[in-house]
């Protein structure tokens, strides 16, 4: 199995580090350290989390790391990260119908 990110979440990690180097480079760095972490153990469980609401697909999940929602897609022999989100935000910006 592997683990995978959709070019959106690759952008929306951008843009988390961007937003907290603002505070400091390496609170930018842990903070995006914790989210990878995190997904990097999908790997070991990947049906954990929660499956997405509204969505008809059991293979569609997230997890909650700090502020952030990351949802991911279970395949067969990978996980994809699909988005990372901050759940302050509005839902619609997020491209899913909630």
């Amino acid at each position: 199995m592997r683990l995978t990110w959709s070019t959106n979440s690759e952008a929306s990690l951008a843009a988390i580090w961007e937003y907290y180097t603002q505070f400091s480079e390496e609170t930018a760095d842990e903070v995006i350290q914790r989210i990878i972490s995190r997904c990097e153990d999908l790997l070991k469980l990947p049906w954990q989390g929660i499956v997405r609401p509204r969505v008809d697909a059991e293979e569609i999940r997230y997890i909650i790391v700090d502020y952030y929602r990351v949802t991911f897609s279970i395949f067969a022999d990978e996980i994809q990260i699909l988005t990372v989100f901050d759940w302050r935000q509005n839902p619609a910006s997020e491209g899913w119908s909630e």
